[in-house]
Parts: structure tokens; sequence; C-alpha cells
């Protein structure tokens, strides 16, 4: 408890910092781990703002809670955009290289040729 009355005595601009950094790293470790968390999106964050409203007081758990949730919605909008932008792509090389049947923007598939 001692810790607890010795963060939660810290100024504002400390504790909201160490809660962005430490959604930062676990942002960072989203961003490693995608494959095997892809079902999971919030799960690195969870303990972080939990701790946070723990550590801290309830206005950074808040803040840390707010700040995952925009940054989990940015990046996967971000991410829903690339990969819908590269399958546009794919699909106007695939309709070039239609006639002549070969390989279409260096993904290694095999287009159907028309001969």
């Amino acid at each position: 408890m001692k810790l607890v009355a010795r963060t939660r005595a810290l100024p504002p601009w400390i504790r909201y910092g160490v809660t962005s950094i430490a959604l930062l790293v676990a942002l960072a470790a989203r961003l490693a781990l995608e494959p095997q968390l892809a079902a999971f999106p919030f799960a690195l964050f969870i303990p972080i703002v939990l701790l946070a409203a723990l550590l801290f007081n309830q206005a950074a758990g808040i803040y840390a809670a707010i700040a995952q949730r925009v940054s989990i919605q940015r990046l996967l909008r971000a991410a829903r955009s690339f990969l819908g932008h590269e399958r546009k792509r794919h699909d106007e090389d695939r309709r070039v290289h239609l006639r002549c049947g070969s390989k279409c923007c260096g993904c290694r598939q095999p287009t159907q040729g028309l001969h």
C-alpha cells in the first residue's frame, strides 16, 4: 500500500507519461505478435489499464482504456486500409496479366490465362 500511496502522489505528467510509455510498449508487442494475437486484440492492454488504475488513480486507468481503444482502432483501420489497397493493386495487376498468363504483382500466384 505504500507503493500505491507514493505513486498516486506523483505529479500528473509523470503518471500519464508512464502510462503512455507502457501503452506504447504494449502496442509494439501487439504489432510484433500480430499472428498469435489476432483473435485477442486487447489481450496485452488489459493488464496495462488495470495497473494504471491501481497504481496511479482512476483517471489514469480511464486514460489508458481510452488510449488503448483508440490506438487499436486506428491500427486495425490502417491495416485494413493497407490490405484493401494491396488487394486492389493485386486485382488490377491480375487483369493486366490475364491475357499473357504470367505471374502478377510478384505474388507468385499464376493467373488464369485466356489461350
